[in-house]
Parts: C-alpha cells; structure tokens; sequence
C-alpha cells in the first residue's frame, strides 16, 4: 500500500522531460525490494516504512554504466516502530542495508540504501527545517498506517528558519570538496561525481537563496520554475548580488541533469558563471566611484596565480564556481562583519573549518535521515548538527562550518527598553500590527494575572539598533527572597507568552535573551520562565535555558464549517455525542457569572472523587469570567439536560485564532448522559463558526485524544540565576505537591468525622 503524504501539487517540467517511466521504475523497483526486506524482518514491531527524498519525490539521479544503472545519492528510509517495540541493534540495520544493496545489484542496479529506525515521538519533535518539510510535503508512505506522516507537525514555508538555508549551502560546498581531492590537474571534462556534485550545488544554492527569499518549494522542479519566475520579474523580493537570470540558467542545468542522469556539461560551462558574476558586479557597482577589486574575482583569478601552492588545487579546480559562490556567502551572512571579535569568537564565526566526527552507527538513537538526497540538515539530521553524510558513501569524518545565529542577517545591539505610562496604557493598541501576538499577550489576560497571582506585569519595547521590533511583556512575583520573571510562569494557566515580533524580518535571538539576562540584573531576578513559539531551541539553549518538555492536543478545525470538523472526531466520540443530543442535552453560551462557581462545585466535586482537591481558589475562575467575558474573549458553557439541570460547565478562553481548554467539569451521576463529550463538541463548534482555527485542549490524556487532535510536544524553558534558586525551584514543586496531598487527606478526614456524626 502507498499513499502521497501531502500533495505537493503538479510539477511543470523545466525545459525538459520529467522523470521518465525509466527512473520511475527504478525508483519503485528500490521501493519494493525494501519494503519487502523490512516486511519479513520487522513485520511485528514495524508501524509504517516512509520513503523520503529524491526517491520519494521521483527525481533521483539514476545514471547508466556498464554494468547496469547507479543510483547517485542515496535512498533514505524511515522505519517507524511502533513506540511500545524497542529499536533494532545498529549491527541488525546494517545487515539489512547490505541485503537490499545485494539484491538491488541483482537486478540490475546500484544503489545505497539508508534505513533509519525511529519512534513516533521523533517526528512529533521535528521543528521548521527543509529536512522536515519536505518530509511532510514529499514523503511516501510505502507499507504500513498511511497517516503516520500527519504526526510531522505542519508549518509553512517561510517558518523554516534561515540559519538551515544556509548550514544546507556550507554543507554542499564541504561536499564538494571530497571527489576533487582524488582528481588529476588539469582536468579538461569533470567526470559523473564531480559534475553531480556541481549540479547538486547550483540546485541547493537556489534552494538556499529561495529561503531567504520567502519562495521556497519541496522539489528542484518548482524550485527552479520558482527562480526563473523571479528572473522574469527582475525584482526579488531580498537583495540579490547574482544576475538572476543567468543564475536561474545555471540552475534549470543543474535540474535537467539531476533528474536526467545526463548531459550536465554546461555546467562546466566558464561563460555562463562569468555572466553571474560580470551581471553581480554591474548590479552593485556606484556610478562615480572607482571600483575596488571585487572577492568574487580574486577567488576566480587565484589559480592563473604563478607558484600557488598544491594545496589550493581544490580551489583552483573550479574557478566558474568562485563568483557564484562568493556572492550567495554575502547573502546569507551580511552581519556577522558588523560583530564584534569577541562575539564572532563566542558565536564561532571566527573559528573557520572543523573537524567534527559523527557518532557510531551502534549508538545511534535517532534516525540518519538528512533531508533530500544526501543532505545533512540543520539541527534536524538524526546525526546532529555536527554529523554530515557524502553523497553515494557513508558516514564519515568530515568538515562542517558553523551556522550563524539568528537565521538571517545577525542584528546586534538588541535592548528591551521599558514602556512608558502613556504607552503602557496604549497596550493593545501596540501589539495589534503584530501577527504573532497571543490572546495572552492582551491587557485584559494581564489584568487576570495580576489579580489572581498577584503579579507585578511589565511591559517591554523590543529596540534593535534604532529600530522598534516588536514587544515584550512578563510578570515579575516573588517565593520567599526570590524575584521571579514569568512569561508566563507555570501554574498560571497560560499557554504563552514571551516576545511579540515581526514575523518577516528575524531578530539575533540570543541577543534579545541577552537583553533578557540585562534586565535581570536590573531587577535582581532569581530565575526567568520562558514559553513562546517565536522562541528556537537552540538559542535558548545556548544561552543556559534549560527544558521542561510537555505535550498537548491540538485539534484542528475548519473554520466555518463545523461538519467537517465533526467528522475529524474518533467514530466513538462522534456516537457519544450523538447520544447526547438524542438525550436531549443542550449547551448555552452564558452571560451569567454564576457560571463560574458552578464550574468550581462541579470541579471541586471531580476533584473529592479522585481524593484530590483543587489546586487553585475559586476566585481563579471568577476573576476569568469577570476580565475576558465584557471583551467577548470567553466561552462560558452550561450543559443542561432535558430537565434543564445543569450537568457540566467550561471556561474556554479564545481570541480570533485559537481557543483553549482552561477548566470543566460535571456532576458525577449524569455522566450516563456523556455530557462531557457534548461539551468538549459544542466548544468545537462554536470555535469554528467563529472562524477559529485551532482548539489547543491544554494537555493529553484518554478522554482528549478522541476529538481528532495531534498530540504535540510543547516546551516550558527556565534559567535560574544561582544554584540556591535552582533548589529553591525544586523544592517548591516538591512542598507544593505535598500541600495539595496533605490538604486531600484532611478534607477525607473531615468527610469521614461529618460522616460519623
């Protein structure tokens, strides 16, 4: 069984055949011949075989030889186990690939083949990169549960951070180094390996540069339609150092050969790079100003040089490369030479090639997977960040640049600078331009926060050189002798928080968390809490924020049309509900804001049930109707049987985007009746008449994965300021879950003593 994960849309040919039913049938003879290997070895413990990559997308390069056809690049396989099976032994993997090789070349053809084992927990993890993307868009699911690819979190193109654009391009170029080492100067015509790696390297600069341009695809076809789009237009969208159109040439070269598996020597072509860097050096040039020596052309005059050294042959080997290159570099890092020595040091601009070794193939403990073709990705590559795999080899010692923070042009000088009244009081007004601002970023959510947990908020202008980019806003409490800034703080109810900025042009995020740590300093802050999904990991890891990882529903709806929604919903659910209303329950959306307390006796009920108590005051829920109820940012539902008996209440709070789960509950003996079902259905369906278009459920569990929602992990980040804070943290949560213990017991005895009377 096969299913196309997402469809990625037609693909138009560029200016040549697409892949032929030649390298279709080659593409499905591998698909078979591993799905059959890993059918009769890991039938039982297997959950589904995805193909990805070039195969996937049916544009590997398949070049003919005498002895039959070879497959350029690699055939790159997930195997997803079921969660509850363990992961085979590398050794076990290994004999497996060597299987499918051998009987590959029994029929004719050469290919490697890469089988990456993994858990579904692996592709709820991916973030925004090419890798995981196209993975989503491309990948093929050739046996087993065909819906495991809805488990990839879904995100749009121009979430892909900048930082792997160009890690991808430093990657290609390190590639490129490996088949020119073994060749023999001067060389008149590259062989097969050296014009694949050229062609792979025009194909990923485009990719690179569509990236930063905001037009990026999933296949080098619509790519490559993609730049010449762009060329014909004469206007991209980012600043270009390239002549476009002959960039855009070189690149529909690259794509007819890589999905050919022939011709390719225009891409040896000196006229046509001469022309990029001939149309690169007029488009820059100042009239009236004498021109300096461009890098573009030293780097392609170096190898005329009279007595240059042996060991700069590799460079000298492709001069018609030089231009190209030299002018994409100035793209994808025109900041870093505004840094200072010390932060280029800190952040490894100054620390040139390393040399990094992947981890062995016995300890691997996520999956190889690198992304199309032989691609070693961003942090996403099962091999880390640090780890890279060569096209048509294994894994090996190679060399790896390091990526620039940031994602984009690095800014520096980031600062949060405190609002004043006038602006404080002009909040919402503020945040309104921003498309990433949350509904717990409004003051009315603010206003909550200070009156129930009795938080100091500050608000914050994000400054970047002398430039506003966006805001910031927390709450400072204090435990004890520490003063704590959360944004938000666990137990507060709040999904997020954290910065709201432009979401087309990046800021340096590890400056901002640095102007975080300033603002510490000032406040003499113990600890800052952090939850925000502006916010990338590896920043907040490389500035000592440390992870609290936890996971959530997210269901979503279509907006306006609720009948589609419901039938996202579980077969079960939907039969439950539909007992509901033949029951004869109803749900009411009130103004009355009794409906808090009644919501707080039906919890504190559930709570004594479970021989628990509620871990917060009733005020809590009165003081959500009283501040987001007059601003229409709150559902709050009563479910009422045919008597008109109330049975169950929710607090869902929302703005135009999304709702959340906060609170419900209901009385024990009506649960015959599945009022919880209806409830958690009519907070659906109002969401999607408003047009909403996700229903975040607030955390996971048996009863929540019924409603059609994806279970995603979410991340909690927090950085204590001292080792007495970070016991302090621990300790709390320890007192804290022992009060609530304590307080259970005590109320059980206090039930038995009435009891008795």
């Amino acid at each position: 069984m096969e299913s196309r994960a997402v469809a990625a849309g037609p693909a138009i040919p560029v200016e040549t055949r697409a892949a032929g039913p030649l390298h279709q049938g080659h593409s499905s003879l591998i698909r078979a011949v591993v799905t059959e290997g890993c059918a009769d070895v890991f039938a039982r413990d297997l959950r589904a075989l995805i193909v990805t990559g070039s195969v996937a997308r049916e544009e590997g390069t398949f070049q003919p030889t005498e002895n039959g056809n070879v497959l350029l690049g690699d055939a790159e396989f997930l195997l997803l186990f079921h969660d509850r099976s363990p992961l085979p032994q590398a050794a076990r993997v290994e004999a497996l690939e060597s299987l499918v090789e051998g009987r590959l070349q029994r029929e004719g053809l050469r290919a490697e083949v890469e089988l990456s084992p993994c858990h579904s927990r692996y592709l709820r993890a991916l973030e925004p990169s090419v890798l995981a993307y196209e993975l989503k868009a491309c990948g093929r699911v050739v046996w087993g549960d065909p819906g495991v690819l809805s488990l990839v979190p879904a995100f749009a193109p121009e979430q892909i951070p900048r930082e792997d654009a160009w890690r991808l391009l430093c990657n290609r170029l390190i590639e490129q180094l490996e088949p020119l080492s073994s060749l023999t100067w001067p060389c008149q015509s590259p062989p097969p390996p050296v014009r694949y790696r050229t062609a792979k390297l025009h194909l990923d600069m485009a990719t690179s540069f569509l990236i930063f341009a905001g037009a990026y695809a999933p296949t080098y076809r619509e790519r490559a339609q993609a730049l010449r789009r762009m060329a014909e237009r004469g206007r991209p969208p980012v600043g270009c150092p390239l002549l476009l159109d002959a960039f855009a040439s070189r690149v529909e070269a690259g794509t007819r050969y890589k999905l050919g598996g022939t011709g390719g020597e225009e891409l040896g072509s000196r006229a046509g790079a001469r022309a990029v860097a001939v149309g690169a050096g007029r488009a820059h040039r100042r009239p009236g100003r004498r021109q300096r020596r461009r890098p573009a052309a030293a780097m392609a005059e170096a190898p005329e040089r009279d007595g240059a050294p042996e060991r700069l042959a590799a460079r000298a080997a492709q001069p018609r490369l030089a231009p190209e290159l030299a002018a994409l570099a100035a793209v994808g890092a025109p900041g870093s030479a505004q840094q200072s020595p010390a932060v280029r040091l800190r952040r490894g601009h100054g620390a040139g090639v390393c040399l990094v070794q992947p981890p062995r193939r016995q300890r691997r403990a996520r999956p190889r997977l690198r992304g199309a073709d032989e691609r070693a990705s961003g942090a996403h590559g099962p091999i880390g960040p640090q780890g890279s795999v060569l096209a048509g080899g294994r894994s090996r010692r190679v060399p790896e640049l390091p990526g620039i923070p940031g994602g984009h042009a690095v800014m520096t000088g980031v600062r949060l600078e405190p609002l004043g009244s006038d602006e404080a009081r002009r909040w919402d007004e503020l945040l309104a331009p921003y498309a990433s601002r949350q509904l717990f970023h409004r003051q009315v959510w603010l206003d909550y926060l200070a009156a129930t947990r009795g938080a100091e908020i500050h608000k914050w202008s994000i400054e970047a050189g002398d430039r506003r980019r966006g805001y910031f806003c927390g709450g400072i409490v204090r435990k004890g002798p520490f003063r704590i800034l959360g944004s938000p703080l666990r137990g507060w109810g709040t999904n997020f928080m954290g910065p709201a900025m432009d979401d087309d042009e990046p800021i340096d995020q590890l400056g901002l968390l640095g102007a975080l740590d300033a603002v510490s300093r000032q406040e003499r802050l113990a600890m800052i809490e952090l939850e925000s999904p502006l916010l990338q990991p590896s920043a907040l890891s490389a500035r000592s924020y440390e992870d609290d990882p936890g996971r959530t529903f997210l269901v979503s709806l279509v907006p306006f049309d609720p009948d589609a929604t419901f039938e996202r919903i579980h077969s079960k659910k939907r039969n439950q509900i539909r007992k509901a209303v033949k029951s004869g329950l109803t749900v009411e959306d009130t103004d009355d804001p009794a409906v808090a307390d009644e919501f707080y006796d039906r919890f504190q009920d559930l709570m004594r049930h479970k021989g628990l108590v509620p871990p917060y005051p009733r005020e809590y829920p009165r003081a959500l109707f009283r501040c987001l109820k007059p601003a229409g940012l709150l559902f709050s539902l009563r479910v009422r049987d045919a008597s008109g008996r109330v049975l169950a209440n929710g607090l869902f709070p929302h703005d135009d985007r999304a709702v959340y789960f906060w609170g419900g509950a209901s009385w024990q003996d009506g649960r015959e009746l599945n009022p919880n079902d209806y409830l958690q259905w009519s907070v659906i369906r109002l969401a999607c008449e408003r047009g909403l278009h996700v229903y975040n459920m607030c955390g996971p569990g048996r009863f929540k994965a019924g409603f059609g929602g994806d279970l995603v992990d979410i991340h909690r980040w927090h950085k204590c300021y001292s080792r007495a804070a970070r016991w302090a943290r621990r300790g709390y949560q320890v007192c804290f879950n022992a009060g609530l213990r304590l307080r259970a017991r005590w109320t059980r005895l206090g039930g038995m003593a009435e009891e008795r009377v």
